[in-house]
């Protein structure tokens, strides 16, 4: 399933825009993480 991802992905964008996505995509979760961790 995640290969199958990553695939259609790496189709929509080139490599480089590719992993600067990603790279995106995980700060944004690690942040939206943090929040909903650190919320009182």
């Amino acid at each position: 399933m995640c290969t199958k991802w990553h695939g259609f992905l790496y189709m929509l964008f080139p490599e480089k825009k590719m992993l600067k996505v990603f790279i995106f995509w995980r700060k944004s979760i690690l942040l939206l993480l943090l929040m909903i961790w650190c919320w009182p």
